[in-house]
């Protein structure tokens, strides 16, 4: 037979039960026998389970209220459940043999091979304390204090010849210098409006001279 176990039994119902009802312990009690360790359900509503050791169980809490929910809770004798049937008698308890249960230790073959790991170490803690103080020395802290201070300095300067910069930087002018820059953009952005085709841009641009003539004259009717 299937041990009982109380916390399994009210995790089975929480799962594949979620309406909690007498009659859904019941189906479960039929369904699922191996949860329920051979216990049989008893009660006015049905919802305790007593095993065979005597033990009982409140399976539901809350079977008057409104919403009752799955429990799975040991009746103590007093309440409700009556006087248990099969008491333990009352008993010293009984210290453990440490002979019996002796602490582990580690194996010889574990303290060989760290011995020898350990000497391939050499002094490593005098080695990491040296590095430790070439560190902290004042010749290495003035370095990089001087460092430090001279990439602030340039920072510095940086941001101050920025600053001069945007002072002398007049917005109105800035604005009377871009206004006439839209005729411009329009020209270059606008519909061609001539019947002649375009010019290519991939082509170079030829200029005529003034007071010459072009070199392929059309020609004109006479």
């Amino acid at each position: 037979m299937t041990p009982f176990d109380a916390i399994a039994l009210r995790v089975m119902l929480e799962t594949f039960y979620p309406i909690v009802t007498p009659s859904a312990l019941r189906r479960a009690r039929s369904e699922r026998p191996d949860y329920f360790a051979g216990g049989v359900l008893f009660g006015t509503k049905g919802d305790k389970l007593r095993l065979a050791d005597g033990r009982e169980f409140d399976c539901i809490a809350g079977t008057s209220g409104p919403h009752p929910t799955w429990w799975v809770g040991l009746i103590e004798p007093g309440e409700g459940g009556g006087e248990n049937p099969f008491p333990l008698e009352e008993g010293p308890l009984t210290p453990l043999d440490l002979e019996t249960f002796r602490v582990p230790r580690a194996a010889p073959e574990f303290e060989a091979l760290a011995i020898v790991h350990a000497a391939e170490l050499g002094d490593a803690d005098r080695q990491a304390e040296t590095a430790r103080g070439d560190v902290g020395s004042p010749d290495v802290l003035a370095a990089l204090s001087g460092s430090i201070g001279e990439a602030a300095d340039a920072t510095w300067r940086a941001g101050d010849t920025l600053a001069r910069e945007l002072e002398t930087v007049d917005p109105l002018g800035l604005l009377e210098e871009t206004s006439g820059t839209g005729g411009q953009v329009e020209s270059v952005t606008g519909e061609w409006d001539s019947d002649e085709p375009p010019p290519d841009p991939s082509l170079p641009e030829t200029t005529t001279p003034e007071g010459s003539e072009p070199t392929n004259p059309e020609p004109t009717e006479e």
